[in-house]
């Protein structure tokens, strides 16, 4: 009898831990929790809901196709290359993912959620330096991060450090 393969779950964990981040943005920014200069316009916040309502569904495309409109009319607009990054995770685009969580952490460096992609982008990409100082980063903006401070170990010793 032929063994089935089995599927590996760590990509599914990874999609569901950054669309919960841009989720909960999303929601902050709707909710005009975040300053004026962060907040998406009302078509910014649409396409983001959308994109999460596609990539659920799995129509990974249709919400980067989405996501690059809207980038192409806002190109300014808040945690739209988070939600392209997300996109391109759920495909394990990781070159694609990193490009997007990096031009967001030059816009939000604060931003745990693009932290979190970006680092785990380059880790795929097996650049483990800028992958450790990303999770550092990370680290300082969320002392006490599990994942961050295991995830840095893990980089740190790939470096040999």
């Amino acid at each position: 009898m032929p063994r089935r393969r089995r599927i590996p779950l760590w990509p599914f964990v990874i999609v569901l831990v950054l669309a919960v981040f841009a989720w909960l943005d999303y929601r902050r920014a709707a909710d005009g929790e975040l300053p004026t200069s962060v907040q998406l316009s009302d078509e910014g916040r649409a396409a983001g809901r959308l994109s999460q309502e596609l990539l659920a569904q799995g129509k990974r495309k249709e919400a980067e196709a989405l996501l690059r409109e809207r980038i192409a009319l806002e190109p300014e607009a808040p945690l739209l290359h988070y939600a392209l990054g997300v996109a391109h995770v759920t495909a394990e685009s990781w070159t694609d993912a990193a490009e997007a969580f990096r031009i967001e952490v030059g816009r939000s460096p604060q931003h745990v959620g693009t932290r979190r992609g970006l680092a785990t982008a380059l880790g795929h990409l097996s650049q483990h330096a800028e992958a450790a100082e990303h999770w550092q980063a990370l680290l300082e903006i969320a002392p006490g991060d599990p994942e961050a401070e295991l995830e840095l170990g893990t980089h740190l010793r790939e470096l040999g450090r």
